[in-house]
């Protein structure tokens, strides 16, 4: 017999977070990304959708304590035209918003003003190398995106958002990791978060062989090893500086298990 003190296993759980994916479209054409492809056609959430989306997700958060409500998903958000328009009802109700940004663009007033009202924004950022980064993901520079993060701390209405990075790990940038880390931190970001590159086909998008970076795991156990020692040096340099390393899935240290590595 249940007790009336257990919880009702077939009562709905409370909803602690949402996703809002406004638009597939983004503005870069990474290297090893789907958007690259030539069959790829990105495009935006349906205007009536999102003005039912908006109020619903606000009306929703009066039952619900959200912990978070992410306004991406594959593309990128301050592409969309007219985003500011979706976004700002969110924060205005006081809702802990979450963004994943390039921030590639050079953003009007009001758009940094949104920025800076938004709780935690991750960049998007696998490279402080301005030539690297150019390379693989085309269409940006990493000066563009140090302003961004310094205009949007300045247009916060109150508490600036918290940045992360949201990075790929791949042959390329991991022999970078070290001076990567110290530009985060310089940059006062709070947490470095590593996803496994999973690249997509060279030959249709038609990528140079010079910019064809490859997975760790793909590597030859000679080429893993050195890059998974520049890895180690990169996150002994985040400890020492207070940033914290989250690595998805584990797979950096599941390939340095496999070399009987430390990292």
């Amino acid at each position: 017999m249940q007790s009336s003190l257990d919880p009702d296993l077939l009562a709905p759980g409370p909803i602690r977070e949402f996703r809002l994916d406004l638009t597939t479209r983004c503005n870069l054409r990474c290297v090893y990304c789907a958007v690259s492809q030539p069959w790829y056609a990105g495009e935006d959430m349906a205007a009536d959708i999102v003005q039912k989306a908006v109020p619903a997700i606000a009306q929703i958060a009066t039952y619900n304590e959200l912990w978070c409500v992410s306004v991406n998903g594959h593309g990128e958000t301050t592409f969309m035209e007219g985003w500011t328009e979706h976004v700002g009802p969110l924060l205005e109700a006081g809702l802990p918003v979450a963004l994943t940004s390039n921030l590639a663009k050079d953003y009007s007033d009001d758009e940094l003003r949104v920025l800076g009202g938004i709780h935690t924004i991750a960049v998007s950022i696998d490279t402080c190398d301005r030539q690297l980064l150019r390379r693989l993901r085309r269409r940006v520079d990493v000066r563009q995106i140090v302003t961004n993060i310094n205009l949007i701390r300045a247009a916060a209405p109150g508490r600036p958002p918290h940045f992360h990075f949201l990075s790929g790990l791949y042959d390329q940038n991991s022999l970078q990791l070290d001076a990567f880390v110290r530009f985060a931190a310089a940059l006062g970001v709070e947490a470095m978060n590593f996803w496994n590159m999973a690249k997509y086909d060279y030959d249709a998008a038609k990528i140079p062989q010079g910019d064809r970076p490859l997975p760790l795991d793909e590597l030859a156990e000679d080429e893993l090893r050195v890059c998974l020692t520049a890895v180690a040096r990169g996150f002994e340099v985040a400890r020492d500086r207070g940033v914290a390393i989250n690595v998805h899935g584990d797979f950096v240290y599941r390939l340095a298990d496999k070399l009987g590595m430390h990292v």
